[in-house]
């Protein structure tokens, strides 16, 4: 799946937004630089993409909102990002019923 990101200029964290000045644009940066801070931080060598799956996967594990993340990818609607992520809340589902466990054990007040 491809995204056409100068689509989602009205989006605060898509590439080429002020906000995203400051970090790396996965078009300006090449291929010798990133893979050289790779190795400078002792990290395996990976495609600059994987760091986008990566920083989504640790943010719904953190339980950070959704619509958030969603927003941060820059993905025109949050069905996108379920789509793709939805895998990643297994673990959170687990946790939730442990949570509703605890509280109906010791009676909802």
């Amino acid at each position: 799946m491809s995204v056409d990101h100068s689509t989602h200029r009205d989006q605060p964290f898509a590439p080429g937004t002020d906000a995203t000045a400051a970090m790396f644009n996965p078009l300006t940066v090449t291929w010798a630089s990133y893979h050289s801070l790779l190795k400078r931080a002792g990290l395996r060598r990976a495609r600059f993409h994987d760091g986008r799956h990566t920083a989504a996967s640790l943010m719904l594990e953190a339980v950070v909102p959704l619509e958030v993340v969603s927003e941060m990818l820059g993905h025109t609607t949050i069905a996108i990002t379920k789509d793709v992520y939805g895998h990643i809340g297994e673990g959170m589902k687990h946790e939730a019923a442990a949570a509703l466990d605890a509280l109906l054990r010791r009676g909802v007040s």
